[in-house]
């Protein structure tokens, strides 16, 4: 059992993998490896199986039994949302795929290929204490904004902001790719797993913004 996938993943194109990637290829490189492909991406962890290509990818890899075990550098690559993580791990561990996680030095499966009890717990674990920070972190930001409310701060900024554009568009390069290519909105959505009402949000972008949109290709 040596055929290797990596995935690295980073939320913002102001982030990079590089870390991730040193850290993962060193680890390949010890254990004399077959490193078979490496997925990069630069989404929110907040999205999906369904949501997110290079997921898809890795499981129809996995469905074509081409590689035996799946490194990242933490959960936390795999997704935010405790549910989907888990049921990315369940897909690959009926598959008879172990997935690595490096920070933790653990396995989903054991070498019989059996599935690590203690994965489970720690995920459930680590998905508390996040749900317990985010809790902390919704309370002092409702705080936050009470006490400016108070004393009549103007908040937020105006509906389709230069930043919210930006933003949209760092986050849906796929779709501004097959646009360019004029491919029908409804072939847009299939490829990319978003819903059309997103796709023509983009679409209008795109002609009000084509600079913004190269730019982001």
């Amino acid at each position: 059992m040596n055929r290797l996938v990596i995935l690295a993943r980073v939320s913002t194109s102001k982030q990079d993998t590089e870390r991730q990637l040193s850290d993962l290829n060193e680890v390949c490189t010890r254990n004399q490896y077959d490193l078979v492909n490496t997925f990069t991406e630069t989404v929110s962890g907040k999205y999906g199986i369904t949501e997110r290509t290079t997921l898809q990818a890795i499981i129809k890899m996995a469905e074509l039994k081409q590689f035996d075990k799946l490194l990242v550098s933490e959960v936390s690559r795999i997704g935010r949302k405790t549910s989907e993580v888990l049921k990315f791990i369940e897909i690959l561990t009926e598959r008879k795929i172990s997935i690595y996680i490096h920070n933790y030095g653990l396995e989903t499966l054991d070498r019989n290929l059996n599935q690590n009890p203690l994965i489970g717990m720690m995920i459930n674990f680590l998905s508390s204490f996040s749900d317990m920070e985010r809790t902390l972190t919704i309370s002092r930001v409702k705080s936050g904004l009470e006490e400016a409310r108070r004393r009549n701060v103007i908040l937020g900024r105006p509906k389709n902001s230069t930043k919210d554009i930006d933003i949209f568009i760092d986050e849906n390069k796929r779709l501004f790719e097959l646009i360019k290519k004029q491919l029908t909105i409804r072939e847009i959505a299939r490829l990319t797993y978003k819903s059309t009402t997103t796709v023509v949000k983009a679409i209008k972008l795109y002609k009000l913004h084509p600079e913004k949109f190269l730019s982001a290709t």
